[in-house]
């Protein structure tokens, strides 16, 4: 197995390489980033609102401050909810 640390120093070489090649065929890397207004206004990921507790059993949450804790006891499996 490679050690890790040559693994990042070949990449972070290579990456220098081409960087030091895409700037002499393209000018120097801008380090400003634009961010398109579309890519703003996304929205925000939510966690999971549906536990499925098999194929015929569901329990939907619409709380979004509400916890879920899993665990397994006695070889039986459990879900605590928090709301």
């Amino acid at each position: 197995m490679p050690n890790p640390k040559e693994t990042k120093m070949e990449q972070m070489a290579d990456f220098l390489a081409y960087r030091e090649t895409y700037e002499q065929d393209h000018g120097p890397l801008s380090l400003e980033v634009k961010v398109k207004p579309k890519a703003v206004k996304r929205k925000n990921v939510t966690k999971m609102n549906t536990l499925r507790l098999g194929s015929d059993f569901e329990v939907k949450v619409l709380k979004s401050t509400a916890q879920l804790e899993k665990g397994v006891e006695k070889g039986k499996k459990y879900y605590k909810l928090y709301y």
